[in-house]
C-alpha cells in the first residue's frame, strides 16, 4: 500500500480527536482501499478481487467479526497487520 495515498486520501482530510478515533477511521479506510477502491496497477480491480478472484463478499464474510467492521473495542489484539 502506498503510504502517500493513505495520507492524502484519509489522514490529511480528518481532524482526529485521538488515537482511538484515528485507529477506527484508518481501519475503515483500509477496508475500503482493499475491497472497494479500484487500482490502476491491478487492471482497475480491487486487491481483494485479485486475491480471491472477484468475490470480495466472500472474503469479507470469512473475516472474524471484529475485522468485518470497525468497532469501539480497540483493546483486542489485531489479527492482521
Amino acid at each position: 500500500m502506498a503510504y502517500g495515498k493513505i495520507k492524502y486520501e484519509e489522514v490529511y482530510l480528518k481532524a482526529y480527536q485521538g488515537g482511538r478515533e484515528a485507529r477506527v477511521s484508518l481501519g475503515e479506510y483500509f477496508r475500503f482501499y482493499n475491497t472497494q477502491r479500484p487500482h490502476q496497477a491491478l487492471g482497475y480491480q480491487t486487491p481483494a478481487e485479485v486475491i480471491v478472484g472477484g468475490n470480495t463478499a466472500s472474503m469479507i464474510e470469512s473475516l472474524p467479526g471484529p475485522l468485518r467492521t470497525a468497532g469501539p473495542n480497540l483493546s483486542k489484539t489485531p489479527l492482521l497487520s
